[in-house]
């Protein structure tokens, strides 16, 4: 999880919006009605301002969705308990099934909207297990509720996703360390490449919209210090 900027919602889904909570402010009894929304083209509309907001990455476990599942309307309070915010765009989020099924109809004051708080201030990742950072609770109950650790899918997918990176760094410290071994500054021209390529495609990987792009960025983004160094001192 991430911080992410939001977009404005459909002026449909505003208007709705506007619409029921006036309804609900005579009427607290009223139920909102999202299956029939859900039949309509603004929920079409507002799916496709979310995956734009998300760029097609889950919410929670940033997983492209559309290669794996169908997305899904992800309300962060839930509808059934906030049903005045039913229709409130800045209640609503991109999620994968697996991740709006986990979450269910659970909410507390602790819980980690990414487009209000900074998720990376709670939860880190080491490899590719997701930690709450000093154990606090904001971030254990997202981890815990979301089952980030425990679905054997998403963990082996980030598994696969992460050894390619480590695969690629520690074949380049290898060749780094020989270079350096042989005190040949020359030998250093044909590993420079591969150095400058890891480089940008780790900086290209922890970007917002890129498949688990904060766990890529919590293992490699210092060990692209390293590599910077190393090309200084080589120049």
């Amino acid at each position: 999880m991430h911080k992410v900027q939001r977009n404005k919602g459909p002026l449909k889904l505003l208007e709705k919006d506007k619409e029921w909570k006036d309804s609900f402010k005579l009427n607290p009894n009223l139920k909102p009605n999202w299956e029939e929304f859900s039949k309509t083209v603004v929920k079409r509309e507002t799916i496709d301002m979310l995956e734009q907001m998300y760029k097609g990455c889950c919410c929670y476990c940033e997983s492209k969705i559309k290669s794996t599942s169908y997305p899904e309307i992800e309300h962060f309070k839930p509808k059934s308990k906030y049903k005045k915010l039913c229709f409130e765009y800045n209640n609503l989020h991109y999620s994968c099934k697996r991740c709006n099924i986990s979450k269910g109809s659970y909410y507390n004051e602790d819980m980690i909207s990414p487009s209000d708080k900074n998720p990376e201030d709670y939860i880190k990742y080491i490899g590719e297990v997701a930690v709450s950072r000093e154990n606090n609770k904001c971030g254990t109950i997202m981890i815990d509720l979301l089952k980030l650790n425990e679905r054997s899918d998403l963990k082996e997918e980030r598994i696969k996703y992460l050894s390619e990176f480590s695969k690629n760094y520690e074949l380049l410290i290898s060749a780094i360390e020989m270079v350096l071994n042989n005190k040949d500054s020359s030998d250093i021209n044909i590993v420079k490449p591969f150095i400058i390529n890891f480089i940008e495609n780790v900086k290209l990987k922890s970007k917002h919209g890129e498949s688990y792009c904060t766990m890529i960025k919590h293992n490699f983004l210092d060990k692209i210090d390293i590599l910077m160094e190393v090309l200084e001192e080589v120049e």
